[in-house]
This record gives C-alpha cells, sequence and structure tokens, in this order.
C-alpha cells in the first residue's frame, strides 16, 4: 500500500503556538520502510496519528493508493509503551485487533499463536503482562501488530525504554518478519542509528511547527550489521542527519 501525503497542516488550536505540522509532502512505496527523525515536539507523532485517522489535517490529503481487500485493516500502530492490556493473557492481547474484526476465536488464537512463535515468545502465551519483561511486552504489542495482517505499520518509538542489547535483538526481530510480508512501514525514532539499520528512506524533519526539509535514500544493502562493520555510506547519512537536526535545534 502506497502512502502519499500532500500538503498537509495540523494545529491543535486549544494550545499555544498550535500549528505543528507545515505542509507535509511525502511518499512511502507500498513495502517501503520509511524512518521519521527530527528535533523533539516537531510533530513525528502527530503525523502518525495523522496517517492512522486518529486526528484529522487542517488542509491536505493522504491518499492510500494499493488494492484494497476488505477483510484487511488498513493500518496497525504500535506505541512507545507496549499498550496491552493487563488483564489479558499474552496471545488474547496478540489476538485482541483480530476479536475487533469479528474473527473466530480458534482461528485469531492460532494467527496470534504464529506471530508469538515468529517473536520467540511461544512459551509465554498464557503468561499476564505483569508477569513479562519490558522486552517481552514490546514483542508482544509488535506481534499483535503483525497478527492484524494490515497494509501498513505506524511505530511511534517502540524500542526507546528498552536497554539496548535488547533493542538490538528486537530490531532484528523486526526486520526478519517484515522483510516476509513487507508492509509499508512508518516509524518513528529519535535514534540515528536505528533509523539507517533499519530504513529504505529517512525523512528529516525541521523543528515545529514540522516539515520535512530532506528526504535521505539509504542504499545500503540488507541485512545490515552497524555494530561490527562500518559503512562508508552510513557514516556519511549519520553526518548529514545529525548537521540537519542540530541545525533545526539551534534555531
Amino acid at each position: 500500500m502506497e502512502i502519499i501525503c500532500k500538503k498537509l497542516f495540523k494545529s491543535f488550536k486549544d494550545k499555544k503556538d498550535s500549528l505543528v505540522l507545515e505542509n507535509i509532502n511525502f511518499s512511502a512505496a507500498s513495502g517501503e520502510f520509511v524512518s521519521v527523525l527530527g528535533p523533539s515536539g516537531c510533530g513525528k507523532t502527530t503525523l502518525l496519528r495523522l496517517i492512522a485517522d486518529m486526528v484529522k489535517p487542517d488542509s491536505g490529503k493522504i491518499i492510500f493508493a494499493g488494492k484494497k481487500e476488505a477483510e484487511r485493516s488498513l493500518n496497525a500502530m504500535v506505541f512507545q509503551e507496549h499498550a496491552l492490556f493487563p488483564w489479558m493473557t499474552l496471545i488474547d492481547n496478540a489476538a485482541f485487533g483480530l476479536e475487533a474484526a469479528g474473527i473466530k476465536k480458534k482461528r485469531r488464537r492460532n494467527i496470534a499463536q504464529t506471530f508469538l512463535n515468529k517473536m520467540g515468545i511461544e512459551k509465554f502465551a498464557l503468561y499476564y503482562p505483569h508477569q513479562l519483561s519490558g522486552g517481552m511486552r514490546q514483542r508482544g504489542a509488535i506481534a499483535r501488530a503483525f497478527a492484524i495482517n494490515s497494509y501498513i505499520l505506524l511505530m511511534d518509538e517502540p524500542f526507546s525504554s528498552l536497554d539496548a542489547q535488547t533493542r538490538f535483538i528486537l530490531q532484528k526481530e523486526l526486520l526478519r518478519i517484515w522483510s516476509e510480508d513487507k508492509k509499508t512501514v512508518i516509524y518513528v525514532t529519535h535514534d540515528i542509528e536505528e533509523a539507517i539499520l533499519l530504513s529504505d528512506k529517512i525523512l528529516v524533519m525541521s523543528r515545529r511547527p514540522g516539515t520535512i526539509i530532506k528526504d535521505i535514500q539509504v542504499n545500503i544493502k540488507r541485512p545490515r550489521n552497524l555494530i561490527e562493520k562500518d559503512y562508508p555510506e552510513a557514516k556519511e547519512i549519520k553526518k548529514d542527519i545529525w548537521r540537519l537536526i542540530k541545525q533545526e535545534s539551534l534555531i
């Protein structure tokens, strides 16, 4: 599913300096992994919420181009915090979106179990969130998002609260599952190296009101390993992004 954003403006009229997003223009090709970077408060999460249809733009258009099947959801979202329901087991959390779509219990549990397996947490299917580590809970949230079988996956800094080792493991798991069905992904992050590791394209945003100041293609062959291997292209991209964000932060 291709995403095309044209001349998006968004403000929150109950707040001072209410203009959050200004003239946002970009496209994400079907199956493309796109990361969004920018200074704090520049509107990255608001952009995700617009694409998810959680809020409406003041003006502009968001176009979803491609075949739409009635039984498939348009998008699924993974938040910074896992957002699992504490009264549900892990498998029931993973199956929740399928339940909302009216899929019968046996089938939705089978689908949820498949994605728990893919995330390596199948042994914890009957555990409750409070019995799991932060990394396991976030794996459960990702399993839930993939189980919905949406065209688009929206992710809002999903690994920012995790330790470095767990974050690295989950980045690899995310890429492995994404490579199997190539959903279109819009991924918000503050981590430049994470964006380079994951992305086909990186959108760099200005300070608020946020607009896209650069669209960077990441032409580095997959799989990538930024820990064990030096990529000259990655170094140049990192320098370029850091220069842009530093400049915006100091304005």
